[in-house]
């Protein structure tokens, strides 16, 4: 059954592990709504895979990161990171551009829902958008206990919070100066709290994780490409029931 509702799918940041987790998207998301697929890559020596030839996106582009440039765009220098994590810093400033570049390409368009998501996040549910309300985001309950409502990985959503996630462009400086640990949840959290989004505007789902967090001393993430490096590395090995 395809539900008559309009959704745009946006992916974001480095294509990685994409043709593993695009069974997921296909059979819980594109196969049950109408889907239009929105996409920015960052890519080295153009480089590209055949995403497209899979998903058929609306809109695409590929950039080459440059780190100058975009943490200009952000009104920072690449001076100001945390020195002690800096690669994350990087990967941080990468992350957050690719996500702005991305929602840009919407502006236009009216969609029910959006979802923001990472090509090595597997999606294991069907979103129940007909009972979702648009007055909430709504993301993994991985981190409920902690006190983080922040992600870095998904989220469901209606344009109107989608568009204002594009505020966050300017929370870059005022993170700095905070010292905020540039780290994906940690960041998603400040931005919440200081965009107006808050807390009371967050709604947390069980995303029946088929690669969940590996425990914190390992991962604390639930993404197909760390189960992976984990297995491959640590010869960490999950038994699913």
């Amino acid at each position: 059954m395809v539900f008559f509702m309009k959704v745009a799918l946006l992916f974001s940041g480095l294509p990685r592990y994409w043709d593993n987790t695009y069974k997921y998207y296909f059979d819980n998301l594109i196969s049950k709504y109408q889907v239009d697929v929105y996409a920015h890559f960052w890519v080295e020596n153009g480089q590209k895979s055949d995403f497209e030839l899979f998903y058929h996106p609306k809109s695409i582009k590929y950039d080459t990161f440059d780190l100058h440039k975009e943490c200009n765009n952000l009104l920072i220098s690449p001076n100001d990171l945390p020195y002690q994590i800096t690669h994350s810093a990087t990967n941080m400033i990468s992350y957050f551009s690719s996500l702005f570049k991305c929602i840009e390409m919407i502006e236009d368009e009216q969609y029910d829902f959006t979802i923001r998501a990472r090509t090595d996040f597997a999606l294991n549910l069907t979103p129940d958008f007909r009972s979702y309300n648009p007055s909430f985001i709504y993301i993994p309950s991985d981190y409920i206990n902690k006190g983080i409502f922040g992600n870095d990985q998904i989220s469901f959503q209606s344009l109107f919070f989608l568009k204002k996630f594009k505020e966050f462009k300017l929370l870059f400086p005022l993170a700095i100066n905070d010292s905020i640990p540039f780290f994906g949840e940690n960041l998603w959290n400040y931005f919440f709290k200081n965009s107006g989004i808050g807390k009371s505007s967050i709604s947390y789902i069980n995303f029946n994780h088929p690669f969940p967090p590996m425990g914190k001393d390992i991962m604390q993430h639930s993404l197909i490409r760390e189960y992976s490096i984990c297995e491959r590395i640590m010869g960490f090995k999950r038994i699913f029931k």
